[in-house]
């Protein structure tokens, strides 16, 4: 058991310094899925707000997938996609905002992201 929670940590580790530098904090429950773990679109959509990351239908998923914008998954049939557990948790996370107090707090934050990149 302990080899088992020792090798989903280090799976993680990669994964978690990129959330880490978003300035998210996410539930300690989103952890204990290995990332590397494949789920359906219903799968994911459950887990996702089971864990407390975010609500996301899976047909909203579906919709993503065919538009754009949503996490990266593999299609396995013609019916069926799969979701890999840490790239879908570093893509909610980053369609999330720190926590703020007012809307002009996060358009203060996009406004100096722009200044940084821009230099």
């Amino acid at each position: 058991m302990q080899q088992t929670q020792d090798a989903i940590a280090a799976a993680w580790a990669a994964l978690r310094e990129e959330i880490e530098a978003l300035d998210i904090s996410l539930p300690a429950e989103v952890y204990e899925i290995d990332p590397n773990t494949q789920m359906t679109r219903r799968g994911l959509s459950e887990n996702l707000e089971k864990r407390g990351v975010i609500r996301i239908a899976p047909s909203t998923l579906a919709r993503r997938a065919c538009k754009g914008g949503g996490p990266p998954y593999r299609r396995w049939s013609a019916s069926r996609s799969a979701y890999t557990w840490g790239p879908s948790v570093l893509w909610a996370a980053r369609c999330l905002s720190p926590v703020v107090c007012s809307t002009s707090e996060i358009d203060a934050q996009r406004q100096k992201k722009m200044e940084v990149a821009n230099g």
